[in-house]
């Protein structure tokens, strides 16, 4: 099958070209201005904008979608499958064709978080992907918090949609709770413990935090073994940077300062800030603000975090307010990530990669994903604009 995009304006890595693409096979065959063939499917982009599909390295927002965090967080969650299909429908609506989401594997009664929901969820990924349910391709970002038993996020990490290993502490003091106080007033709001039950627990993370040499080492050494790549998340300094690099990790999930930021991009590494941080206008834990990571060129990629909007909508924001160009700025949701994780057939318009693809348009005042393709599919429409021109 054939399909020709006309009348875009294409993102490419170095500039925006105005033209078609046509889509053969799943792929992409050629840019121009060629003649259609006949029976091609052409849909008019009216000048919007074509990117490659978008590339999502952390996102947490099915924890939401099953209840497990939330409003309504608690017991009764809503069935695992439900909440699969509808992260996987808002992916695509907003122009993700590649998502990790971010699972973690271990227990955390305050959160929701336990390894029997981790599991399931990872396990109707698999199923769900193997028997080409999904409109998007979904694999996992395993989190691992230090203080957690190791046993149980080793024997995970082997399980087949696991592409990713983010190393986290969240320990008082620690990271993006340096603040202890900050820590027992979000966990003041996810339990009803009181004052002395919060003092117990800050001093037993602590007490917990004395084996997190011998917990990382092992999860480094595994996810070597099994060729994950590993990130290390709340980077608050250039040494815990470089403690994590012996380990093994290159992505930066979310540093909490500058100067692990800048540290990590010397090293080679990956940056990633979140989405939510640029819509926001910056942390909403006071921490390492994203137009800072960017003005010192320590960003690479942007993450949705919680939000699936905020990938195309932080891209074209840094667009608008003069921050990036467009094909630098889209380069964060689309070539960065697709590096990062070793992925060379997407993240790009090119002859001979996958026609990963979604039209955006910004007429309506901000980003909105017309039509979005993954392997050269239609795997999301906007029924409020014009597609077809034949």
């Amino acid at each position: 099958m054939t399909t020709i995009i006309e009348n875009a304006r294409i993102v490419l890595p170095d500039e925006v070209s105005e033209g078609r693409v046509v889509i053969r096979d799943g792929m992409i065959a050629e840019l121009g201005d060629a003649a259609a063939p006949e029976g091609a499917v052409t849909v008019d982009a009216e000048g919007d904008f074509l990117i490659p599909g978008a590339i999502d390295l952390h996102g947490d927002d099915i924890e939401f979608e099953i209840g497990a965090l939330g409003p309504r967080a608690g017991s009764r969650r809503m069935p695992v499958e439900v909440g699969l299909m509808q992260s996987d429908k808002n992916a695509v609506a907003w122009g993700i064709t590649t998502k990790l989401h971010a699972i973690a594997y271990f227990e955390d009664e305050a959160k929701g978080r336990s390894k029997r929901l981790s599991g399931a969820i990872m396990d109707a990924i698999a199923r769900y992907q193997d028997e080409g349910q999904l409109l998007a391709e979904h694999w996992v970002d395993l989190r691992y918090e230090v203080t957690a038993d190791p046993d149980y996020t080793l024997e995970a990490m082997a399980h087949p949609v696991v592409r990713m290993i983010s190393i986290m502490d969240h320990t008082p003091g620690e990271g993006q709770f340096a603040d202890i106080e900050a820590y027992k007033s979000l966990n003041r709001q996810l339990t009803d413990a009181d004052d002395s039950e919060l003092e117990e627990l800050v001093m037993e993370k602590i007490a917990r935090r004395n084996l997190k040499g011998e917990h990382q080492a092992r999860v480094g050494a595994r996810a070597r073994d099994l060729g994950l790549l590993v990130a290390s998340h709340d980077d608050i300094s250039a040494a815990k940077v470089d403690e994590m690099h012996a380990l093994g990790a290159r992505l930066a999930e979310m540093p909490v300062r500058i100067e692990a930021a800048e540290r990590a991009r010397s090293l080679g590494w990956t940056v990633t800030m979140a989405g939510p941080n640029i819509l926001r206008g910056g942390s909403a834990s006071g921490n390492l603000n994203a137009v800072d990571a960017l003005a010192a060129e320590a960003l690479d990629a942007i993450c949705s975090d919680y939000c699936p909007p905020s990938l195309i909508c932080g891209a074209f924001r840094f667009v608008e307010e003069g921050r990036a160009d467009l094909p630098k700025a889209i380069a964060l949701i689309t070539h960065g990530p697709a590096r990062a994780l070793g992925l060379t057939d997407r993240g790009r318009i090119a002859p001979g990669l996958r026609a990963d693809l979604a039209l955006v348009s910004t007429r309506l005042g901000h980003p909105v994903v017309r039509h979005t393709w993954r392997g050269g599919r239609t795997v999301y429409r906007d029924h409020r604009f014009n597609q077809t021109a034949n």
